[in-house]
């Protein structure tokens, strides 16, 4: 069972849609950037677009679904519209992130619309958030959520 598999059973994802794994590459460069703290003083671009190409490399993976709003009553009509996103990490964090940003981009996904309730990503990233009622941010690392339901009926 794939880990895409297990989070979206963990999870009570029931999928609507798999996206065809997407890879990207891109060119990038350093810009000055007066908003930067002082040791920091140039902002990482692509410089033009992300490019989707065979063997590009980046890739990322596009899941869509629902969850019941209610656990307990999984059967009253109410959703959750969920979005996952499984990419690669190169081990390079702020291209990695920089990427992720840029398909958000090419793709017209907002984390601050109300086209998904949840979007869940792996890998730390720097997507814009929304705390949404009852403490629950809109963006959400998939690691953390596979942990705790893996392990919240233990012990």
């Amino acid at each position: 069972m794939s880990s895409a598999t297990r989070s979206n059973y963990l999870i009570g994802l029931r999928v609507q849609h798999i996206a065809a794994t997407q890879n990207f590459t891109a060119d990038f460069i350093r810009k000055p950037d007066p908003e930067l703290p002082e040791d920091q003083h140039t902002k990482l671009l692509v410089d033009g677009k992300i490019t989707q190409t065979p063997d590009g490399r980046w890739w990322f993976k596009k899941i869509e679904g629902w969850i019941p709003s209610d656990p307990l009553n999984p059967n009253n009509g109410q959703k959750e519209k969920i979005l996952i996103v499984w990419r690669n990490l190169t081990g390079d964090i702020e291209k990695d992130n920089l990427m992720l940003d840029e398909w958000f981009q090419k793709y017209r996904i907002s984390t601050r619309d109300f086209e998904y309730d949840t979007i869940y990503v792996n890998g730390s990233n720097n997507l814009p958030n929304l705390k949404k009622e009852g403490d629950k941010w809109k963006v959400m690392l998939i690691e953390e959520i596979f942990h705790k339901k893996m392990w919240e009926n233990m012990g």
